[in-house]
């Protein structure tokens, strides 16, 4: 069984004691967790930096993250079409 496995039948036992859940599916659960960053002006100064953050946020998460360039332009926030 790996850890996430185990850290969520821990956690569901813990939740269901607290709480006087009567069944497991009664506890919340965790679906999903996002997590984005925006480089913004450090990648245009130096492009080294998208490697960087992407290694980072890889360690953080155990999963490499996936980059997505900018569909449209967008004057206000400084973005142009195709920017990281």
């Amino acid at each position: 069984m790996n850890k996430i496995k185990e850290k969520e039948n821990k956690t569901l036992e813990s939740l269901k004691g607290k709480f006087n859940y009567k069944n497991r599916l009664a506890a919340p659960r965790l679906i999903k967790a996002v997590i984005s960053v925006s480089t913004g002006s450090a990648v245009k100064k130096d492009p080294k930096r998208n490697d960087l953050v992407t290694d980072r946020i890889g360690k953080i998460s155990g999963q490499k993250p996936a980059l997505r360039a900018a569909k449209k332009s967008i004057a206000g926030f400084k973005i142009r079409q195709g920017d990281p």
